[in-house]
């Protein structure tokens, strides 16, 4: 979890899934472009990224099945499908190349 401190910092509450894409992989790749600063190996390229957020999943998954385990069905248990269903789509961005739609929209804004 520590490896997107940054988003918990800069916390949004409510975000789409879309906004919370952008701003996964938009805080990934500022933290690579200070560690190429700091003369470590950056990873612009991703590669890093999706093992990250499946272990966020596996820290996500473990309290959701002790929950419903115990029976819980509330806005707790909700939480934590929410944020899988992210860490999938996040990585389904990344891993599948889906990065098209992003750089279009980026494009649009930055010619």
């Amino acid at each position: 979890m520590n490896k997107l401190r940054l988003m918990v910092a800069n916390h949004v509450p409510f975000a789409s899934a879309a906004e919370t894409t952008y701003r996964t992989i938009a805080t990934y790749l500022l933290t690579q472009y200070f560690r190429e600063r700091w003369g470590a190996e950056p990873d612009f390229e991703l590669r890093e990224l999706p093992e990250i957020i499946r272990a966020i999943r596996e820290v996500d998954v473990g309290p959701c099945e002790r929950l419903a385990a115990r029976g819980i069905q509330d806005a707790s248990l909700n939480a934590f499908a929410i944020q899988t269903t992210f860490d999938r789509d996040v990585t389904f961005t990344v891993l599948d190349e889906h990065l098209e739609h992003w750089e279009e929209v980026i494009r649009e804004h930055y010619p």
